[in-house]
């Protein structure tokens, strides 16, 4: 297909990969490669007319919709960064068109009103994928309805989905109604195809995924503070209960130090701080006994009511489902 430009100039020495979104009067969407030159119309996308287009205000994300020659009206996000370009929303009702997407004044957010509804993406670029997890992992309880929207996982409910894939994660809320979860799982399914980087969580948080007694959804990776304890982060907590005995698995990954700056602060900080034997250290802490050991660069513990003939059993399983991520690790 021709399209209407005068002239296609060639743009070698700017080395720009990203493709540019360019749009017609009459509907069509094409991108084009400007070291190239090469234009190619975006398939299976022709509107009836110009479509309305909105910028982020950090200038990343264009939001773009219009009426379509089958009579739906589109919504679509193209990512200039990565050059993604994918539909987060489609509506054939009649009744519930003239949705006008918005930004939030600070690009995390996108959100379109039609016909009293309220859908809001929020989108949060954190320093590492294991922050964006860990963000994530402060959304999941045990009992919540996860579902695979792939690479990553959502956590869902009538009205909202939370995600993370790479560094990003990725908040999605709907006002009740009819729909709402539908939408919400549909966008979510639709902006986890334009984010780059794994959706799969840690190998911490896989590991001790598999211990005895773990209860589901209750794994977090905390960057401020576990139990209550500044000095237990950064690290990973998993809730356990046994026929005998609950608590919390942790794990606090190898220091930068080698971690004789830790193991001194948390003689200091945490209450009750004891050597019981070289390799084992007992905490008096308000909700029960801690019982730490090392393993490799790492610190690995159980807190709360533990029977002792219980507390060997259960760090000799964590510390043999963590031995090799904690000889591994930087």
């Amino acid at each position: 297909m021709s399209l209407p430009l005068a002239e296609l100039v060639p743009l070698q020495s700017l080395a720009i990969e990203t493709p540019v979104l360019l749009f017609y009067r009459n509907g069509l969407v094409s991108k084009w490669n400007l070291s190239s030159g090469i234009q190619q119309v975006v398939p299976n996308l022709e509107f009836v007319r110009h479509p309305s287009v909105h910028l982020s205000p950090e200038g990343r994300w264009v939001t773009y919709y219009g009426e379509t020659i089958q009579g739906a009206v589109q919504y679509w996000l193209y990512d200039k960064l990565s050059g993604a370009n994918r539909q987060y929303r489609e509506i054939t009702d009649t009744k519930q068109r003239g949705g006008i997407p918005s930004f939030s004044p600070d690009g995390k957010w996108i959100s379109r009103f039609s016909g009293g509804e309220l859908v809001r993406l929020e989108l949060y670029r954190m320093a590492s994928p294991r922050d964006a997890y860990g963000i994530w992992s402060q959304y999941r309880y045990p009992d919540q309805e996860v579902l695979p929207i792939p690479p990553s996982e959502a956590i869902v409910s009538d009205t909202s989905a939370d995600f993370f894939r790479g560094e990003t994660f990725v908040r999605v809320r709907s006002k009740p109604g009819d729909g709402s979860r539908s939408d919400v799982v549909g966008i979510a399914s639709e902006i986890v195809a334009l984010i780059k980087g794994s959706g799969v969580p840690p190998e911490e948080a896989r590991a001790l995924d598999d211990l005895p007694g773990r209860v589901s959804g209750s794994i977090h990776y905390q960057k401020r503070a576990m139990l209550g304890y500044e000095c237990l982060a950064p690290g990973f907590e998993a809730k356990f209960s046994t026929a005998s005995s609950s608590g919390h698995y942790l794990l606090l990954p190898p220091a930068a130090d080698g971690g004789a700056a830790r193991k001194a602060r948390l003689a200091r900080e945490l209450p009750g701080y004891r050597e019981v034997n070289p390799t084992l250290r007992n905490v008096q802490t308000p909700s029960g006994n801690m019982w730490m050991i090392s393993e490799g660069g790492c610190v690995l513990a159980v807190a709360g009511k533990i029977p002792g003939d219980q507390v060997g059993p259960l760090l000799s399983s964590l510390a043999q489902r963590m031995r090799e991520i904690c000889r591994t690790a930087p």
